[in-house]
């Protein structure tokens, strides 16, 4: 039977060996397959801006916001509901 503990104890020791490095820094455009200019990534399954909830809405302003693209909630969904933002679900990109 496996001690849970244990296994717990073992993989947060080896977590905390670990020395990451840093290899590289890349824009999103340049390494992530199909990714375009006027396109918004998202988790979860496809979605219109219709249907997104609130936090969803909320996470996609606020990044249209953070890339410079719109300066507030209405230009932003302005861009959406135009189609000059597109919106995909990140694992279509992986």
């Amino acid at each position: 039977m496996i001690n849970i503990d244990q296994a717990n104890q073992t993989a947060v020791s080896r977590i905390m060996a670990a020395r990451p490095i840093l290899k590289t820094v890349a824009t999103a455009r340049d390494v992530i397959p199909g990714m375009r200019d006027n396109l918004l990534l998202h988790a979860g399954p496809p979605i219109t801006w219709e249907r997104a909830s609130g936090p969803m809405r909320g996470a996609i302003v606020g990044a249209l916001i953070f890339e410079g693209l719109a300066t507030d909630w209405e230009s932003a969904e302005k861009l959406v509901t135009s189609g000059q933002i597109e919106l995909e679900p990140c694992h279509q990109h992986a």
